[in-house]
């Protein structure tokens, strides 16, 4: 709903123990998610909170939130792509508003769309009758079966290009108003992706050695 009526939100699925599972995205997972389904709105720490991590029922009224925030860089990307190859190059692009101090770092996911499989992408469902029936019998699963087949997975994390934390030493720890800086990335697709399907998403990213807290996106 939030990506629906949101046209400027960008929704990445980071998986856990199952096939689309990567390293990087089990290091954000240990690091802040308690239980599932979380959603973090840009890893950010609003006022009130003590994690950031947060359980669907406070998701829109955290991105209305957030969208009222002013940030201090504006994110650009373009890309080229060899079909034969596979090869994706990246260039990402941060432009600074206003001075700021701190650890800034550049960062490109790939994520894909219409994920499926085998039985390791089956889809859990607990709102059918045999598998809890969460919420009930008027829920639109609830006549579906406890693990649904052929389920297509949407925004999944498919590679964190500079890492669960980003980039280090593209940007310096004090900027000046309209600086620009630059990091291009590379990357192969792997053969079982739908390059259809592929979307990227760069960000730049803060980070903090001593307090998870402090590393918004």
């Amino acid at each position: 709903d939030i990506l629906e009526n949101v046209p400027n939100t960008i929704g990445v699925s980071i998986h856990a123990t199952d096939a689309m599972d990567i390293a990087d995205g089990n290091t954000v997972m240990a690091t802040y998610i308690s239980g599932h389904p979380s959603g973090m709105i840009d890893r950010f720490l609003f006022e009130g909170s003590t994690a950031v991590e947060h359980s669907r029922g406070e998701w829109a009224d955290l991105v209305d939130q957030r969208l009222t925030h002013i940030v201090p860089v504006s994110v650009q990307s373009t890309n080229s792509y060899d079909k034969t190859s596979r090869k994706v190059t990246i260039d990402v692009t941060a432009s600074f508003v206003g001075g700021d101090i701190g650890d800034y770092r550049p960062n490109c996911y790939l994520v894909e769309d219409s994920v499926s499989g085998g039985s390791s992408y089956d889809q859990e469902n607990y709102y059918s009758k045999d598998g809890g029936a969460v919420g009930g019998s008027s829920h639109p699963y609830y006549n579906f079966p406890a693990k649904i087949s052929g389920w297509q997975h949407m925004h999944v994390l498919r590679k964190m290009l500079g890492g669960p934390w980003g980039t280090d030493g593209v940007i310096p720890d004090k900027v000046a108003d309209r600086d620009i800086y630059k990091k291009q990335y590379t990357a192969t697709l792997t053969k079982t992706w739908k390059e259809r399907n592929i979307k990227i998403v760069s960000i730049i990213q803060k980070y903090n050695a001593s307090d998870i807290n402090n590393r918004e996106i």
